[in-house]
Formats: C-alpha cells, sequence, structure tokens
C-alpha cells in the first residue's frame, strides 16, 4: 500500500463501504426503513410507525444515498440524504438558516452538517466503538 492510500480518507471508505444513489422507489424505501430503524426503534427520537418508514416533509426534495458493505455479502448499513432547497418554499428555508443566529460561515456549515445527516445501524456504530476501545 502506498503512503498516500494509508491516509486517504476515500481509499479507506471505499475498502469497506460503496455508496449508492436511490434513485428508485425501492432504494428509496430502502433508506426509509433504516432511518426508522436507527430514529424510531434505536434512538426513539420519533415515535414508532405501522409501516416501519421514517420519512418527513424534505424527501421530495432530498437526494439520498444508501451505504452498502463493499465485499460480499452486499448488506445495508446506513443512509444519507442532502436536503435541496424546496422550489415552492425558498423564503421560509431561507428563514429557518437566519433563525440560527449563527455567523455567516457557522450557519453555512450548520446547516451543511445538518442537512448531510448520516444513519449508521446500531451493528455498524457498534463495530466502530469496538475498533476504537483496542
Amino acid at each position: 500500500m502506498k503512503l498516500f492510500d494509508r491516509f486517504n480518507l476515500g481509499h479507506g471508505f471505499r475498502k469497506y463501504f460503496r455508496v449508492q444513489a436511490a434513485v428508485s422507489d425501492t432504494l428509496r424505501d430502502d433508506v426509509y426503513r433504516i432511518r426508522h430503524e436507527v430514529y424510531c426503534e434505536e434512538l426513539k427520537f420519533e415515535p414508532e410507525r405501522p409501516d416501519r418508514r421514517e420519512t418527513d416533509q424534505y424527501d421530495r426534495h432530498s437526494m439520498h444515498c444508501l451505504i452498502r458493505t463493499s465485499t460480499e455479502p452486499d448488506n445495508l448499513v446506513g443512509c444519507t440524504r442532502l436536503i435541496l432547497t424546496d422550489p415552492a418554499d425558498r423564503d421560509r428555508q431561507a428563514a429557518d438558516l437566519d433563525a440560527l443566529d449563527l455567523g455567516a460561515s457557522e450557519a453555512v456549515i450548520s446547516a451543511f452538517s445538518a442537512l448531510i445527516r448520516k444513519r449508521r445501524r446500531a451493528r455498524v456504530r457498534q463495530r466502530n466503538i469496538s475498533r476504537t476501545r483496542k
């Protein structure tokens, strides 16, 4: 392994995971089910839903991605999304950002961080915790 590759986060990520754009209804359904598992069942941030899908008003104007293992067996390990500006409601989204009452650079960083939230299943989070404790 080259020295550059040892310190390249992308190289390390691709060694274990791959990202798949959730462009079909079936793939987006996988995203919503992972979100339900993480936010509703595990973390109890949202109430559990009978259809086991966690969705919200931002989904219709978001780009969703699934995170899978890069080796066999192909397992879903998490998801992420980028919330895009809602063309029908740009003013409200700008007001939400202003309400953060942060400096301009902090507002951009906070908004970007909040919009790209990754959801990892408990077994993946636990694997990362056990690695750091060794």
